[in-house]
This record gives structure tokens, C-alpha cells and sequence, in this order.
């Protein structure tokens, strides 16, 4: 389990562990931090869920399919070929990302691709929420669509710049990527492929919330969803 692997995890140059203290730092990290992004994040997804039936609809075919009535177990093969519901999350996390900034400091002198100079010990505010909803880089940036994440074969596809860097990076990227970006991203799976499998979602909201960017993105105004039962039609 986690607690475990920290508890034996060693660094491969020193062979040193973690202290009592970043154990417990990496725990907080990984049980508040990741917790509250997804809370956040599910609350999201119930107003697309709302305002898109039709997606609802695909995710709960997806999900009947792989995990029939619900007595088939869990497990990390099945969560894989929920490839719709990872589309639809995915696309959740672009265009809502629940951390929409955060901050690195300079530790020496660069020049970014743009020619801007910065120097060591500056602080450079980086805001996923920007990055997601450029023109030059996606289409449409204000509108839900899932099927950004498919390519025109069938398979998933990551859109990225021309050296590969991805272009969606709600949990950050490279060495300082959020520790439980993986968890986070199994959270939204199960959650949003077990709730279309139970649920209808129906809202009248015909417009979106206003943003309230705190330390996590929220919606300024309550979510008004409406649940109904979903029939299981699968005969697994």
C-alpha cells in the first residue's frame, strides 16, 4: 500500500529513506491535496454530465460493457478500457483543470522559447487554465469536447507541441508533476463511469457557472443537478 512504499522506498544514489516527517508530508500531499482537486473536479463533471446527455449516455454503455451489472471486480485491466470515460475526464481537466496555477522559482538564469529573459530567484506563475484554453493550440477552447482526446483512426491521442511536450498539464509537468496526478486520474475513472452506469443527469442550467479561482478552480454559483435511476440493460 502507499504508507508502505514510502516507509521502504530508498533514494538510488544515498540508499537514504524518507523521514517520519516527509512521510507523513507525502501522505498529507497525496489524502487532502488529492482529495479536495477531485471533489472539485466530480462537481464539474455532473454539470457536463447535465448538459451533455448524449456523453452520459456513451459512458454508461462503456461502463455496462466492462463492468456488466457491477459484480465483476475492478481492476487496473478494466479501468483501461474505459478509454470513452478517460476521454470525457481528460477533457474535464482541460477545460476545468482544478489547479488552474502554480508557482516554480527561478534557480538560474534562462531564456524561454519566447525570447523573455528571467532571472535566478524570480517566481513565474504557470496557470494550466491559460494553457488549456489557447487558440493557437485548440480548437474551440470554451467548448466540451472529448473527442479532442481521439485521433482520426479510433485510437487516444495526447495533443502536444512539435518537441512532445503535452499540451494538457493539470497536474503539472516533468520532475515537480503532482505526486498523485495517477490516483487523481483513477478517482475520476471510477467515479464518473459508476455514476452514468447508475444515474441519469438532467440540468436546467443553460449556461455555465462563473469561474471563482481560489486555490482551486470552483464554480462561483451552486451546480443544480437532478439524478434519476439509470436501467441496466446489460445481461452480463
Amino acid at each position: 500500500d502507499l504508507l508502505q512504499m514510502l516507509m521502504t522506498a530508498r533514494d538510488s544514489a544515498t540508499g537514504e529513506g524518507f523521514t517520519d516527517t516527509e512521510i507523513r508530508d507525502e501522505l498529507v500531499t497525496m489524502l487532502l491535496a488529492g482529495h479536495d482537486t477531485t471533489a472539485v473536479a466530480m462537481s464539474w463533471a455532473t454539470l457536463y454530465l447535465g448538459m451533455h446527455p448524449h456523453l452520459a449516455a456513451d459512458i454508461a454503455r462503456e461502463a455496462e460493457e466492462v463492468l456488466g451489472d457491477g459484480s465483476r471486480p475492478l481492476t487496473m485491466a478494466s479501468m483501461r478500457q474505459l478509454r470513452t470515460t478517460l476521454r470525457f475526464a481528460r477533457e474535464l481537466l482541460r477545460i476545468r483543470p482544478p489547479v488552474w496555477e502554480m508557482q516554480r522559482e527561478v534557480v538560474r538564469d534562462e531564456v524561454l522559447p519566447s525570447g523573455a529573459k528571467v532571472e535566478a530567484g524570480r517566481i513565474l506563475l504557470i496557470s494550466p487554465y491559460v494553457q488549456h484554453h489557447k487558440s493557437t493550440h485548440w480548437e474551440n477552447p470554451q467548448v466540451f469536447n472529448p473527442d479532442r482526446f481521439l485521433a482520426e483512426d479510433g485510437s487516444d491521442v495526447t495533443p502536444s507541441m512539435p518537441d512532445g511536450t503535452p499540451l494538457i498539464i493539470p497536474f503539472g509537468l516533468g520532475s515537480r508533476t503532482c505526486i498523485g496526478a495517477k490516483f487523481a486520474e483513477w478517482e475520476l475513472l471510477v467515479l464518473i463511469a459508476t455514476l452514468c452506469q447508475r444515474f441519469q443527469f438532467k440540468t436546467a442550467m443553460d449556461r455555465e457557472p462563473s469561474l471563482l479561482p481560489l486555490a482551486i478552480l470552483k464554480p462561483a454559483q451552486t451546480i443544480s443537478i437532478e439524478l434519476s435511476l439509470r436501467s441496466l440493460c446489460t445481461s452480463a
